[in-house]
């Protein structure tokens, strides 16, 4: 578990630094700031990864779903 929420916020912190570089010339002190929201990145990087897993499950054909998953009723 450790491995993935560091994996997970790794990445996320990646993107949101970049796009702080490219919206503010202060990034520096925001990045600071951001880095007291640990929660805030593991949040923001476990929504990301579900998202990411459902467009994969998505991805797979109904008739496959309904091999493995238990049908409702």
């Amino acid at each position: 578990m450790t491995a993935l929420a560091d994996l997970m916020t790794r990445g996320a912190w990646r993107e949101i630094a970049a796009e702080l570089n490219r919206a503010t010339p202060d990034a520096t002190s925001i990045k600071r700031e951001l880095t007291n929201h640990g929660w805030c990145d593991l949040f923001i990087a476990m929504v990301r990864a579900i998202e990411a897993t459902q467009r994969g499950f998505n991805s797979i054909p109904d008739k496959v779903k309904g091999m493995i998953l238990p049908r409702p009723g």
